[in-house]
């Protein structure tokens, strides 16, 4: 009997802590403090007014992508640029394919350049203030730069060899203040005269 009583007297015990247990766990915990979330910033950027002082204007939020078509006659290349800011520069990608003798090539990376907000050598900005006009299309003209960010798009056509000759020059000599090296000669080479 003695053994019968020990018996129920741990048995209520385990019960009184089973309760015990059963209720401490269902108060309510203090819940961790929980961090705000940060607000998403947006970028203000709007591609059709600050094109002209993108350097500036652009955030860390904000990409360029332009596309340029290298091709004339028998010659058919594009190039690729994405354009980013970080700080007080902005970083400038160029992708080139030449498909002149077959669809199957490759992107290939030519250069990436870091080029300080203030610069004043490589005046892209002007370029595209300059072919303003080249916004309009004619009924036989083909769009040869277009210019992207978030859902605004540019595009600047030309109509004719001479006319894309006059645009590919342009748009290489802009570039080639960028980048003197011109690895591939993608924009054009220097004629040397005797």
């Amino acid at each position: 009997m003695a053994q019968s009583s020990q018996i129920l007297s741990i048995q209520k015990g385990l019960a009184l802590l089973s309760l015990v247990l059963f209720f401490g766990a269902c108060q309510e915990s203090p819940q961790p403090e929980v961090e705000a979330e940060p607000e998403i910033q947006a970028s203000a950027f709007d591609l059709k007014t600050d094109m002209v002082d993108f350097k500036n204007q652009m955030t860390e939020l904000d990409t360029l992508n332009i596309s340029f078509n290298h091709s004339m006659c028998m010659y058919n290349a594009y190039e690729r640029l994405q354009i980013t800011k970080a700080s007080d520069s902005i970083c400038i990608k160029s992708m080139f394919k030449d498909t002149t003798l077959g669809n199957d090539a490759d992107w290939e990376k030519i250069y990436e350049k870091n080029v300080h907000a203030s610069d004043t050598v490589w005046k892209f900005s002007e370029f595209v203030d300059r072919n303003k006009m080249r916004e309009i299309p004619s009924e036989n003209s083909r769009p040869v730069l277009i210019i992207s960010a978030k859902k605004d798009t540019l595009r600047f056509y030309a109509e004719g060899l001479g006319e894309v000759s006059r645009f590919v020059i342009d748009y290489s000599t802009t570039m080639r203040a960028l980048y003197p090296e011109n690895t591939n000669n993608i924009y054009g080479v220097d004629i040397v005269e005797e």
